[in-house]
């Protein structure tokens, strides 16, 4: 489809259908689980550094793995975004975790704290907002196909399990990449951007699905129940920014996804 082609009706709904649907999908695999701590009686009245072993709590409690795109393209290195909370809504950052990647062709890569392949990030241990996800981990795609990720978390007697997979893709027709806070605090508000990616050109709508648990905000959106939509128009191999705010509940620990 080239910019500027006028569309009947029924390629027209053919293409939206086909988009709405490809993007529903990639929520669905694509989940943004955003756990939060808040600011109750047990936690620190202001925005802080917790010292490992301060008021934290018995066991864990989330594990939230996120990729910022769930399609890639050849060569690409994925980015692996995880956040952990103890049963009081703290973080976690002396925690022993793992990641498997099963890549399409079998083979298990590892990927640890302990021989640094997982890292953790500067700010875990920041009771307050921050951008970076508490443990960060990357991998080269060199093989199309899907690849499963499997991430454990050890730590204070306890253990946590998530899965989640990404493909790498030679000729996809879209991409979609987000960023967002692994983690969030819901004193403050945090946004949503999703990069969306055309190869041949769409016009038409882009549907997200949003989590329950969420107040959102978009200038540009019709929004609608548990959905925002925007009518966009991407010319060949370009792309569109898309954006919204989010606003949470004061549940904690607590995962949206």
């Amino acid at each position: 489809m080239r910019t500027g082609d006028t569309l009947d009706s029924s390629y027209t709904k053919f293409w939206a259908a086909l988009f709405v649907l490809a993007l529903a999908g990639l929520a669905s695999a694509f989940s943004q689980p955003l756990p939060h701590v808040s600011f109750g009686e047990n936690k620190p009245a202001e925005d802080g550094w917790v010292q490992l072993g301060e008021g934290v709590g018995e066991s864990l409690a989330v594990l939230s793995v996120n990729t910022p795109k769930s399609a890639y393209g050849p060569l690409e290195t994925a980015e692996i975004h995880i956040g952990l909370l103890d049963d009081m809504g703290l973080m976690v950052c002396d925690a022993e975790v793992v990641a498997e990647i099963i890549e399409p062709d079998g083979n298990v890569v590892v990927l640890s704290t302990e021989d640094c392949g997982i890292l953790v990030s500067r700010d875990c241990d920041l009771y307050g907002m921050t951008g970076s996800p508490d443990f960060f981990a990357a991998h080269p795609l060199t093989k199309a196909g899907e690849y499963r990720l499997r991430v454990t978390a050890k730590a204070r007697g306890s253990v946590l399990r998530a899965e989640k997979s990404f493909w790498m893709e030679h000729d996809s027709a879209f991409t979609v990449e987000r960023r967002a806070p692994t983690r969030v605090y819901p004193k403050y508000d945090y946004s949503m951007t999703l990069k969306v990616t055309s190869r041949d050109g769409y016009r038409g709508p882009v549907t997200e699905n949003v989590p329950a648990g969420l107040e959102v905000f978009a200038c540009d959106a019709f929004v609608g129940d548990g959905t925002l939509t925007w009518f966009v128009d991407i010319p060949a191999g370009e792309s569109v920014e898309l954006s919204y705010n989010m606003v949470f509940e004061l549940r904690t620990p607590d995962e949206f996804a």
